[in-house]
């Protein structure tokens, strides 16, 4: 199923349009974070907002160690590349 732009709304309004993992903005970002499922789909996870967390690229992909991965990124204003242009967190 596919998260609805209403939806989408919701959870970037409840965030204040920072990722709830780290807190880079979206101005930070370069742009819109991405949307993240607590629980996954594979395992029943529904397209709620309760199931839903606004989140940087960065924190998704490194679930683990998300905390400290995005403090490192934001201490090191490490920049990658998405698309061709330049961002700040996504890699």
């Amino acid at each position: 199923m596919s998260i609805t732009a209403q939806v989408r709304l919701v959870v970037r309004q409840r965030a204040s349009f920072v990722c709830e993992y780290c807190g880079v903005s979206e101005t930070d970002s370069g742009g819109e974070l991405t949307i993240d499922h607590i629980r996954p789909q594979a395992k029943a996870g529904s397209d709620d907002p309760e199931n839903l967390v606004y989140a940087a690229l960065a924190a998704i992909n490194t679930k683990p160690i998300t905390g400290l991965n995005c403090l490192m990124l934001r201490a090191f204003g490490i920049q990658g590349q998405t698309r061709g242009k330049p961002t700040f967190w996504n890699w």
